[in-house]
C-alpha cells in the first residue's frame, strides 16, 4: 500500500466511505461514542435503572442492559435522521447550483465541453458559406453599383482561392465580379460559375462536417446522461443500504431490549412470589402469638 494514500477518488467510493461512521457507530459496543454526551448517558442510565427498580446484582445488570439498548435505539434514530438530512442537503445543493456542471471535473462532462466548441465553430463557417452562396447566386445579375457586404465579399474571394488583400475598394458588384474574373483567370461568366461551384462544394463539405461533429456531441451528451443516471442510482442504492442498515440495527436492538426487559420482569415477578409465602407466614405467626 502506498505511504501517501489519499482515500477514495470516485463518487461511489466517497459515498461508501462517508457511511463508515454509520457502520462502525451502529456496531460499537461502547455506551458513549464521539459526539455523544457522557453526562447525558449517565443521567439516562440512572433514571432508567431507578424506574425499573432492580434488586440484587442480576436484576441490576439486566436494568443496565435495558438502559443500554434504549440508548442505542436513540442513536439509531439520530443516524436515520442524519442519512435523510445528508440526502436532502445533496438535493438542495444540486438544485441551487445550476452552473455546477460547467465546472465539473467529470471526464464525461469535460468531453461534452470539448465537443461543443468544434460544433459551434463549424456552424459559424457553414453560416458564412451559406451567405456566400446566396451572394454568388445574385451576383451575375446584380446592378454594377450595388454595394456588397465586405464580409460576404471576403468569403467569396477566399473560397475562390483569394486572400483578404484581394478585396476591392469599394466593394461593389461590378468590382467583385471583375476581381473574381482576374483571380481565376477566366472570363467573367466562367469565373462566376466556377466560384459558385466551389462555394456549393464547400457548403456541402461544411454541412457534412457539422453533422459529424453534432453526432459526436450528441454521443457525449448521451454518455453524460447515462453516467449521471448511474451515479444517481448508486447514490440511491447507498442511501437505501444505509437506511436498511439502520432498520436492521433497530430491529436487533429492539430484540435485545425485549429479551432483557422480559427476563428482568420474570425475575422480579419470581422474587415477588417468593416473598408472598414468607409474608403470609409472618402474619400467621403474629395471630398465633
Amino acid at each position: 500500500m502506498s505511504d501517501h494514500a489519499t482515500g477514495p477518488r470516485s463518487d461511489a467510493g466517497k459515498e461508501r466511505s462517508s457511511l463508515n461512521a454509520l457502520q462502525h457507530g451502529l456496531r460499537s459496543e461502547r455506551p458513549v461514542l464521539p459526539g455523544e454526551d457522557a453526562a447525558e448517558w449517565d443521567a439516562f442510565r440512572a433514571d432508567t435503572v431507578r424506574e425499573l427498580r432492580p434488586f440484587g446484582t442480576l436484576e441490576t445488570e439486566l436494568a443496565d442492559r435495558v438502559a443500554l439498548q434504549l440508548w442505542r435505539l436513540r442513536r439509531a434514530a439520530r443516524y436515520e435522521a442524519q442519512v435523510a438530512a445528508a440526502e436532502g442537503e445533496r438535493v438542495r445543493h444540486a438544485n441551487s447550483d445550476p452552473c455546477a456542471d460547467l465546472v465539473s471535473d467529470d471526464p464525461a462532462d469535460q468531453a461534452v465541453a470539448r465537443a461543443v466548441g468544434p460544433v459551434q465553430e463549424v456552424q459559424q463557417h457553414l453560416r458564412d458559406a451559406l451567405a456566400a452562396r446566396e451572394a454568388i447566386r445574385r451576383l451575375p445579375a446584380q446592378p454594377a453599383g450595388d454595394d456588397i457586404d465586405p464580409q460576404v465579399a471576403l468569403g467569396l474571394l477566399v473560397m475562390a482561392g483569394g486572400a483578404p488583400h484581394d478585396l476591392p475598394e469599394p466593394v461593389t458588384a461590378a468590382a467583385l465580379r471583375q476581381r473574381l474574373s482576374s483571380l481565376l483567370g477566366r472570363r467573367m461568366a466562367e469565373a462566376l460559375r466556377e466560384t459558385q461551384a466551389r462555394i456549393e462544394a464547400r457548403c456541402k463539405e461544411l454541412a457534412d462536417e457539422a453533422v459529424r461533429r453534432g453526432q459526436r456531441l450528441i454521443f457525449a451528451q448521451e454518455q453524460v446522461h447515462c453516467d449521471r443516471k448511474a451515479r444517481q442510482f448508486d447514490r440511491q442504492l447507498l442511501q437505501t443500504q444505509a437506511l436498511d442498515r439502520v432498520i436492521r440495527y433497530e430491529a436487533h436492538v429492539s430484540r435485545q431490549l425485549n429479551q432483557a426487559l422480559n427476563l428482568l420482569r420474570q425475575l422480579q415477578a419470581e422474587r415477588r412470589r417468593r416473598r408472598q409465602p414468607a409474608a403470609a407466614f409472618v402474619r400467621h405467626s403474629d395471630r398465633g402469638a
